[in-house]
C-alpha cells in the first residue's frame, strides 16, 4: 500500500514538473510572433475576422524594431499573410491596390527596401499551398504584385514569369 502511495506521489511530481516545463516553453515561445531581437518564426497578425478594414490596418501594424530584425523571407511571408492583401484585386486598378498595400502593410513597405525583395516574395509565392483555404487568392494577389509593382516589372526570369502567369 505504501509503495502504491509512493508511486502515485512520484507520478504526481513528474506530472507537475512536465506541466511547469510545458507552461514555461509555451510562455517563452508564444510571443505572438513579435519576439525581438533575432526574430523567430513568422509574424502572426491578430484575429481580424470581426474587424473593420480601418481597425485591421491599425491592429496589423508591425513594430519598427521587429521589422528591422525580420529576415526577407519572414517579411515576404508576412506580406502573404496580410489580411487586406486581397484588396489589391478590389481596388480601381492593380497599381492603386499595390500603392495602398505599400501604405498599409508595414512588412511590404520594409520588404521593398531590401535587396532581395523580389526573390524572397517569389520564394514565398512558390511555397504557398493553393489547396489551403484562402491561399489561392493570396497567391493570385502576389502574382499581380509581380506584374504590376514598378520595382519588380521586368525583373522576373523567364521561368518565374511563366510560373506567376499560370495564376
Amino acid at each position: 500500500m505504501e509503495k502504491v502511495a509512493e508511486m502515485k506521489k512520484k507520478i504526481l511530481q513528474i506530472f507537475s514538473i512536465l506541466i511547469v516545463f510545458g507552461a514555461t516553453f509555451l510562455f517563452v515561445c508564444s510571443g505572438n510572433g513579435k519576439s525581438s531581437p533575432g526574430f523567430e518564426g513568422y509574424y502572426e497578425y491578430p484575429d481580424y475576422r470581426a474587424m473593420s478594414p480601418l481597425l485591421i490596418i491599425s491592429k496589423c501594424r508591425i513594430p519598427e524594431a521587429t521589422l528591422e530584425v525580420m529576415t526577407d523571407e519572414q517579411l515576404a511571408q508576412a506580406v502573404a499573410d496580410f489580411p487586406l492583401l486581397i484588396d489589391i484585386g478590389a481596388a480601381s486598378s492593380y497599381e492603386y491596390g499595390i500603392k495602398c498595400l505599400t501604405k498599409d502593410c508595414d512588412a511590404y513597405k520594409e520588404l521593398l527596401t531590401r535587396e532581395n525583395a523580389k526573390d524572397a516574395l517569389m520564394s514565398t509565392f512558390m511555397k504557398l499551398d493553393e489547396d489551403e483555404e484562402g491561399r489561392l487568392a493570396d497567391k493570385f494577389m502576389l502574382a499581380i504584385i509581380f506584374f504590376h509593382e514598378k520595382n519588380f516589372k521586368g525583373t522576373l526570369s523567364e521561368e518565374e514569369t511563366e510560373y506567376a502567369a499560370k495564376m
